[in-house]
């Protein structure tokens, strides 16, 4: 039997390490268009009609934010109660349109999410989070790997190391023939 490996993952799910750059996101359209001094988020999976919050501390401009559906239609996100952003760009409502920090909901058909870093040369990799659920829960470093579902594993690899170390203690018949003799004769 192969066992399927489960994923860990902690709450940020923007990995810097897999940015995109020389693209933005169109406000208009939200498909990818070249630009220099820019960067995008890959595509991010998520769970449909769920609220995400994303923190881009340095961004100044476009803060566009695309949800994508399996057949790679770009879709607006949703306003918290469910009504439709009239551009892919959302703003927290403060009087400054402001574009850093947002939160928005996942339309039902939607399968990813993509957003804008950088845009112009403003904006960073570095402490952009986006995490499920409206607050903003404090930076914490992107986080995931994929591990087997096997919780007795490490008990019985430990058992299986003791009885290893204890084997080897112990010389008898059995064992004997492990012992080598080594020697040397000087002329």
């Amino acid at each position: 039997d192969k066992a399927d490996l489960i994923k860990e993952q902690g709450k940020n799910l923007f990995d810097k390490g897999q940015v995109i750059y020389g693209y933005y996101l169109s406000s208009v359209t939200g498909k990818l268009s070249p630009y220099t001094n820019s960067a995008i988020s890959p595509k991010i999976e998520i769970t449909p009609g769920s609220i995400y919050h994303i923190s881009r501390p340095n961004l100044k401009e476009t803060g566009v934010v695309c949800f994508i559906d399996e057949n790679e239609n770009r879709l607006k996100p949703l306003k918290i109660d469910g009504t439709e952003w009239s551009s892919y760009e959302p703003s927290t409502g403060d009087s400054g349109g402001n574009r850093k920090e947002c939160k928005c909901k996942a339309p039902d058909t939607a399968k990813y999410i993509q957003f804008t870093v950088i845009f112009a040369s403003t904006g960073s990799i570095d402490n952009t989070q986006i995490e499920l659920g409206q607050d903003f829960t404090g930076y914490e470093e992107y986080y995931c790997k994929k591990v087997l579902p096997y919780v007795e594993l490490p008990k019985k690899l430990i058992e299986q190391l003791d009885n290893i170390r204890t084997e080897e203690k112990i010389i008898n018949i059995e064992n004997s023939d492990k012992i080598g003799v080594f020697s040397t004769s000087f002329m």
